[in-house]
């Protein structure tokens, strides 16, 4: 990865323009002009690693059973398209390996293990193996908002770029402290409202790219670039594209700094 380059990743995909944490949305990211995608893994009943975000299945197929309640079978008969737009009827959970054999090779993947605790049901190793066997490790981000599960990560391979998540909720400030006295980060990724000249100077201080996740809106697209992010997530690949490119023009910028 180009440390250079400000890299711009679709959020889950193309969650704003496809059903999220899908081949499709992928597709989508990467005609839009993306580096990079985020997605979600978790692991199935059947112990496979399979894209979602949420541990049920509620909002993307109406079932209210977590994921863990179904085996893979059972995952791939479910629509997870039809509720986006029937343009994207039939679309399927995949699995984690669908998506590094379909985009490993064109975009740089952050991939957010989920779990709670130290309950994540072996999805560290059985990532890290899967990354290994194509050979990835250098198109790869671990992220993740659970210290435990990036520490279990760490454990298994130190040479992994990992990527710590921050949200604006009452436990900011000890994230901010026990993430980086427990691992050293290649990025910090805050969500937007936690942008400001404090969290450069957190990144920098540790030396990580700051890469801001689910940065929706034009205003705050342009306020992370000013910033100085090192890359920018975003649900809609297309607008941030856009709004980047402009931003290039105006400062006089090459658009592949």
């Amino acid at each position: 990865m180009d440390r250079e380059k400000i890299l711009l990743f679709g959020h889950r995909g193309a969650r704003g323009e496809a059903p999220e944490n899908t081949i499709a949305g992928c597709r989508r990211a990467l005609s839009a002009g993306m580096d990079g995608i985020e997605v979600d893994v978790r692991v199935c009943r059947s112990g496979e690693v399979v894209v979602a975000h949420d541990a049920t299945l509620t909002q993307i197929t109406g079932r209210r059973l977590p994921v863990l309640a179904y085996s893979l079978v059972e995952l791939k008969r479910l629509d997870v398209g039809a509720s986006f737009s029937e343009a994207y009827r039939g679309e399927r959970i995949p699995l984690l390996e669908e998506v590094l054999d379909n985009f490993g090779d064109k975009l740089i993947l952050d991939l957010e293990l989920k779990g709670k605790g130290i309950h994540a049901f072996g999805l560290e190793e059985k990532v890290i193996r899967l990354v290994h066997r194509r050979g990835l490790q250098d198109r790869v981000i671990l992220s993740s908002f659970n210290p435990l599960i990036l520490l279990k990560a760490a454990s298994l391979d130190p040479t992994l770029r990992l990527g710590f998540n921050l949200l604006d909720d009452f436990w900011i400030g000890l994230r901010k402290i026990w993430f980086p006295r427990l691992l050293h980060s290649y990025s910090v990724h805050p969500e937007p409202s936690l942008m400001d000249e404090g969290m450069v100077k957190f990144a920098r201080r540790r030396e990580a790219k700051l890469i801001p996740w689910q940065v929706n809106e034009e205003s705050d697209i342009r306020r992370a670039l000013e910033l100085g992010a090192d890359g920018v997530i975003s649900d809609f690949p297309t607008r941030l594209k856009r709004v980047y490119n402009e931003w290039c023009a105006e400062k006089r910028l090459p658009p592949s700094l």
